[in-house]
């Protein structure tokens, strides 16, 4: 699934940790994200893999948009049932 993510300056997400690995790309403005213990700040047509299982956090230092894109690989057995 994906989704496009408007966030105010100053505001983001605490420290979390997701199932899935996501890909985000950043459509406008500036993102911080720690990705466990690196810190990272995206510009625009940056992207950056949020691994699964990793602590990370997401802040916009200022107006931002970033487009997120939940990674998951399918249950290939359910192709195959007979």
């Amino acid at each position: 699934t994906s989704s496009e993510i408007t966030l105010t300056s100053g505001t983001g997400a605490a420290v979390h940790v997701h199932a899935h690995e996501s890909l985000v790309y950043v459509v406008r403005g500036r993102i911080k994200t720690t990705i466990g213990e690196e810190d990272l700040i995206l510009e625009l047509g940056d992207t950056f893999l949020h691994p699964a299982g990793m602590p990370q956090t997401v802040e916009a230092p200022e107006d931002s948009t970033m487009m997120k894109i939940k990674l998951s690989a399918p249950d290939i057995t359910k192709f195959f049932e007979w």
